[in-house]
């Protein structure tokens, strides 16, 4: 990430109350907040007991302290002595190391980089949009917006899928005229040419061409190939190798 985008993300740490350690220069916390970005994006699967103060000593914990905690040893054995000097002393109630402010770094990056993508596609003066349906961790039903965020909804009739889909690319001030493809899957709901979701959107915007998506067509040629004993056995071979 530019040093740039860094210092957006610094700029939104509205809630980490950086005042609270006043006797480092902004340039010394700016530092710091870019090593956390860089090493948060590294160590998206964070690890356990990511919370609290980081040794700073030669000896590695006994315990294991998570990915997050030990990326930021080992830059400190490698001799970057801000953060070296900001572990060693750092508040208890502000480590900015916590689950929580790793997921929240997280949130603000994805939110830059979303704004950088409606930047481009409003600027481009064309765009498709690729949606698919899937489920979150704990079974909610959400639509896709491939590059963009994920939608929550309830009703899977073509209609408020559609509305559903227009509301969010307009929600984040992408001007739809400009949409000149839609992608989805096989699904009825999606693709029918009368009263589909592609068929919908079609009727307010016109230039809005349906084609079925590239991807999900090779998973369905590969899932049928399968049917052929000699390519199941190619393919389970291939998997095996590396996995």
């Amino acid at each position: 990430m530019h040093i740039n985008k860094k210092k957006a993300v610094y700029e939104n740490l509205t809630d980490l109350t950086l005042s609270k350690i006043s006797f480092f220069k902004y340039s010394h916390i700016i530092h710091v907040i870019n090593e956390y970005v860089s090493y948060v994006l590294l160590v998206r699967d964070l690890g356990t007991n990511d919370s609290g103060p980081v040794s700073v000593t030669d000896k590695e914990p006994v315990t294991n302290e998570g990915n997050f905690k030990a990326i930021l040893r080992m830059r400190m054995k490698c001799g970057d002595t801000k953060l070296l000097k900001y572990c060693e002393n750092m508040a208890l109630n502000a480590t900015y190391i916590s689950a929580k402010v790793q997921n929240d770094l997280i949130s603000i990056c994805g939110k830059i980089i979303q704004k950088e993508i409606v930047k481009c596609l409003n600027e481009a003066k064309v765009f498709s949009v690729l949606v698919d349906k899937t489920s979150d961790i704990s079974g909610h039903e959400q639509l896709s917006l491939y590059f963009l965020g994920f939608v929550k909804f309830d009703n899977t009739t073509a209609q408020p899928l559609a509305d559903t889909i227009i509301a969010s690319l307009k929600n984040l001030d992408i001007d739809c005229n400009n949409m000149v493809g839609q992608g989805y899957d096989g699904a009825a709901v999606m693709k029918c040419a009368f009263n589909g979701v592609q068929a919908i959107i079609r009727k307010s915007f016109p230039r809005a061409l349906f084609v079925h998506c590239s991807s999900h067509s090779l998973n369905l040629a590969l899932c049928h190939s399968c049917n052929v004993p000699s390519i199941r056995n190619c393919i389970g071979l291939q998997q095996s190798k590396i996995f």
